[in-house]
Order: structure tokens, then sequence, then C-alpha cells
């Protein structure tokens, strides 16, 4: 049975939808609040940058101004 688009869409968007999620449990990893976690997740913010700012002693409110 083939595919059809609607399928293929589906599939991405639960794929982004994960891929969100990953990133939102990656920032409250870091301590970030719920309010910061979300902000991050929907930036462009790379998130091993941030990472390294935190794991470098940078406070999360320092790391999401960098970032943002």
């Amino acid at each position: 049975m083939a595919d059809t688009e609607a399928d293929v869409h589906v599939e991405l968007e639960t794929e982004a939808e994960r891929v969100e999620r990953w990133r939102y449990e990656e920032f409250r990893r870091m301590r970030f609040d719920e309010h910061d976690s979300e902000l991050l997740r929907d930036s462009a913010a790379d998130l091993h940058y941030v990472a390294e700012l935190i794991g470098a002693g940078c406070p999360t409110h320092l790391a999401r101004a960098i970032v943002l």
C-alpha cells in the first residue's frame, strides 16, 4: 500500500513535534524554566552551544540573552 501525500505530511509533522519536545526537554534539563524552555525550543538557538554555555557556568538568564 503506497503512502499518500497526506500520510507523508502527518509523518513529517510528527517528527517535527518529536524534535520540539526533545529540544524543550533538553532546555529543561539545563534548568531553564518552562517559559524560557519554550522560547528557546521555538527559536533557532543552537542547543549544543547553549549546553556549552551552561556547562561553563553561565547562568540560564545570561545564556538565554546571548542566544536569543
